[in-house]
């Protein structure tokens, strides 16, 4: 039977090919953009994963640039018993490195200026869990000077004593560290009354307050409590930051799945469409081989094969042009695309499945056909 599928496909090689590459750029499109988030999903985990300790934020804020809370809220914080540490920060967008950017790129989207006192640069390594590698950490009396993410130093072809522009300020560099989360390794570090007069943000608020409970065992009870003495803020611990931004990230994914679907769903019509117009060409044949003593299902099934060939060639095709659309836009925007063997899987099934429902129709039409009729059609 897989002969006869093949010879049909092969007799109408213009429309098969039509058929097939709706196939192919539904794939291609849903493989592509979905790589996207299931790579910021991964990368996300990564950096929450290197989390230590309570991030402090103000209530409804899904990352610290975009939170504001007082600062004596750090101070209060930290006279609260089963607190070993607090570190006041003020997070602020990197808008520009070295000048505008030519292109865009994974560091210069998620490149974030952390700003610290440099007595709590320990705090901050232990809750980032970032080494330093090269150079040293911020000192009392240091002005504009940074320590930047490996990655950052990479892009920009920088080293210590390297000086490097932030935001149209020139700062140099003394230390460079590594955490081995690109998120992470995208950021830079400067004195905290720097980053308030680079950004214009309030000398009496801070973004974030990092807590490092004496106990890390009981930081989700700690974290409660801190939520009870301040009714604005959220306190989060690693997993539960990771919890919210799974759930953020998943329903992003589905919405990406959704919209494209829309285009994957428009050559399961193709496909549909083809085998209609195969069925009624192929109309004497059927009665054919119904008289020679075809059953009804053998001539769906032969439909319904063809279809799903169509669907499996398209799905191969479309996961090898997805794969290569997301090295490009790795390319693009600095390793961000992940295609994982689950997505993968996940369109191939897609493909085969779309092929098999849009034969299903035009399969049960050639089915039903009465073999005297059938012989004696003429269109």
């Amino acid at each position: 039977m897989l002969k006869i599928v093949f010879n049909n496909m092969m007799r109408r090689k213009l429309r098969t090919a039509l058929a097939t590459l709706g196939i192919v750029l539904g794939v291609t499109v849903l493989v592509s953009i979905v790589s996207i988030s299931t790579g910021m999903t991964q990368q996300s985990l990564d950096a929450l994963g290197k989390l230590q300790g309570i991030q402090v934020i103000k209530k409804g804020s899904m990352d610290p640039v975009m939170s504001s809370i007082p600062i004596e809220y750090a101070d209060e914080i930290k006279s609260m018993t089963g607190v070993q540490a607090v570190s006041k920060q003020v997070w602020v967008w990197a808008t520009s490195i070295e000048g505008p950017s030519e292109g865009f790129s994974l560091s210069s989207f998620f490149t974030a200026v952390l700003g610290v006192e440099p007595s709590e640069m320990g705090l901050i390594k232990s809750s980032y869990s970032a080494s330093l590698i090269k150079g040293r950490q911020l000192e009392a009396g240091d002005r504009y000077v940074t320590v930047v993410g490996k990655d950052v130093a990479d892009e920009h072809n920088k080293r210590v004593g390297s000086n490097i522009e932030i935001n149209g300020v020139d700062f140099k560099i003394v230390g460079i560290f590594h955490a081995g989360s690109r998120f992470i390794d995208s950021q830079m570090v400067i004195p905290i009354d720097i980053a308030r007069e680079i950004s214009g943000f309030p000398n009496d608020r801070i973004s974030m307050a990092q807590v490092e409970p004496e106990n890390p065992e009981d930081a989700q009870k700690l974290a409660r409590k801190i939520e009870l003495r301040m009714d604005d803020v959220d306190a989060k611990t690693q997993q539960e930051f990771s919890e919210d931004i799974g759930e953020l990230l998943g329903t992003m994914k589905t919405v990406q799945w959704l919209f494209s679907s829309i285009a994957a769903i428009v050559g399961g019509i193709g496909v549909m469409n083809t085998m209609i117009m195969s069925v009624m060409e192929r109309t004497k044949e059927f009665g054919m081989m119904k008289a020679v003593g075809w059953t009804n299902r053998d001539v769906m099934k032969n439909v319904l094969l063809e279809s799903i060939v169509i669907g499996t060639i398209g799905g191969v095709i479309g996961l090898l042009l997805g794969f290569i659309g997301s090295m490009a836009i790795n390319t693009m925007i600095g390793g961000l695309a992940m295609v994982t063997v689950e997505l993968a899987m996940e369109s191939f099934i897609f493909a085969v499945a779309l092929g098999a429902l849009g034969g299903l129709y035009p399969a049960y039409r050639a089915s039903k056909l009465n073999p005297i009729e059938a012989l004696r059609y003429e269109g």
